[in-house]
Formats: C-alpha cells, sequence, structure tokens
C-alpha cells in the first residue's frame, strides 16, 4: 500500500490543513503534469503519467478527512477500521432528524412529479420551497457536527486508532447524510 502521506512528504496526522495538501501536491505534481510532458519521449510520459495519477489520488485521500482516517488506520493498522456498523448513541439523535427530513423530502418529491395541473404545480411548489428551508436548516447541523469533528480531529493523536477509528465512523455518517440532504434539495429546486 501506497503511503499517500510520504508520497505528498505531509506528516501522518488525523488532520491536514486543506491548504497544506493542495500546496505540496501542486509543488509536486507541477513537473510531472502532462501539459508539461506532452511532447516527451513515450517512457518519459508513461513515468510521468503514472507519478501524476499517484500524486492526484493521494492528493485526493489526505483532502477529504473521513478517507484520509481510512488511510491513516490502514497504515497504522494493516487494515481498514471496522465496519461503520450500529448508529452511536451520540449520532442517533441526528439519524432520527435525518431520516424525518428525507423522509419528508421525498414525499415532496413524489406529489412534485406526480402534479400536472398549473394549479397543483403551483401549490407543490410553494411546499417544496419549505421544504428546502427546512433541509437546509438540517444542513447547517450536519455541518456544525462536521466542524466538531474536525476539531476532534485536530486533538486526536495518531496512536489513538479507536479514537481514530470513531471520527472515520461519524465522518462517514455525516458526510453520506449530507449528500443525500443536498441530493434532495436539488430535487426539489428543479
Amino acid at each position: 500500500m501506497a503511503d499517500y502521506f510520504a508520497l505528498l512528504d505531509l506528516p501522518r496526522s488525523p488532520w491536514l490543513e486543506p491548504d497544506a495538501v493542495k500546496s505540496q501536491f501542486a509543488r509536486l505534481s507541477g513537473p510531472v503534469h502532462p501539459d508539461r510532458v506532452h511532447q516527451a519521449d513515450e517512457a518519459t510520459r508513461t513515468a510521468a503519467t503514472r507519478r501524476y495519477a499517484e500524486l492526484n489520488a493521494a492528493q485526493q485521500t489526505l483532502a477529504d478527512p473521513r478517507r484520509r482516517l481510512r488511510h491513516l488506520i490502514e497504515l497504522e493498522t494493516g487494515q481498514p477500521p471496522g465496519d461503520v456498523g450500529a448508529v452511536p448513541a451520540h449520532v442517533s439523535d441526528l439519524f432520527f432528524t435525518v431520516g424525518k427530513a428525507l423522509r419528508t423530502a421525498d414525499e415532496l418529491v413524489r406529489k412534485k412529479q406526480a402534479a400536472t395541473s398549473p394549479m397543483v404545480q403551483a401549490q407543490v411548489m410553494r411546499e417544496a420551497v419549505e421544504g428546502v428551508a427546512s433541509l437546509q436548516t438540517t444542513v447547517r447541523e450536519l455541518e456544525g457536527r462536521r466542524a466538531e469533528l474536525d476539531h476532534q480531529c485536530r486533538a486526536t493523536g495518531t496512536s489513538d486508532i479507536a479514537a481514530l477509528a470513531g471520527l472515520h465512523r461519524d465522518y462517514s455518517y455525516v458526510n453520506r447524510w449530507l449528500d443525500q440532504l443536498r441530493e434532495r434539495m436539488l430535487q426539489l429546486t428543479l
């Protein structure tokens, strides 16, 4: 397994500043960027393309806290973190809030798709606007939770594998829920 921290010359840490990851990627990938080597011989282009792909994979992994934690745990233990499993107690309140918001949004999406007359469409559109506002409130709550996770990630040491696995699990829930809520918001606004 490639060590993406070493590849980008960054410390093995649960938290990395996004700008530092981006800066290291830009510095290291610049010389092997396909636009810089397009006139080189085939072997040089192939090697540069391979190196650029490795650096890009490292940047993609280390820029995302959940993926970075998974990679760090794999490097430290030799295996990926355990299954996300059951929703922990400190996340269960969000689980119910998000579930309710998604069910409400899904019902509005169904109503919107079924509306055929202009009068019904106008009524559903008003409900959809209210639904989007409600979803935005839930999104803000989840973004606040993700900010808390970022703070915990900054404070957690590399050797505390159990804490890192818990953070990975919590990021997994929060990111998945944010994606689902944003998808429903998009469906309601189109």
